[in-house]
């Protein structure tokens, strides 16, 4: 083999090891983002993201499916009730302030006049 002919064999060697690394980062992309639009963290869709088989985008959907089923994802909320306490109730009036309110209110709005 000529000089040239290894330079170009090594040239389509490094050609094709960068493109099988760049479809691999592509293939796990496309796993992080179908775990994230499942519900996933960030976090567990890195974790999550080695479980899943395929490299077709069918492939990576029934996979992380099957995976949804074994592991939910966590949840993004909290129990209300756990934070919050009873809810605190009104204290009542008595009926003779609610008279005077209502009377205030109809003399401002010119339907009662003082004697």
């Amino acid at each position: 083999m000529s000089e040239e002919q290894t330079d170009y064999k090594q040239l389509y060697e490094q050609l094709q090891a960068d493109l099988s690394a760049r479809k691999a980062k592509s293939t796990y992309e496309k796993k992080r983002q179908r775990l994230i639009s499942e519900g996933y963290s960030e976090e567990q869709a890195n974790k999550y993201s080695e479980q899943i088989t395929g490299d077709t985008d069918d492939e990576i959907k029934e996979s992380v499916s099957k995976l949804t089923l074994d592991i939910p994802p966590k949840k993004k909320y909290a129990e209300p009730s756990i934070i919050n306490g009873t809810r605190t109730k009104a204290k009542p009036k008595d009926k003779a302030e609610k008279g005077r309110e209502a009377v205030r209110r109809l003399r401002e709005k010119g339907k009662l006049r003082r004697k």
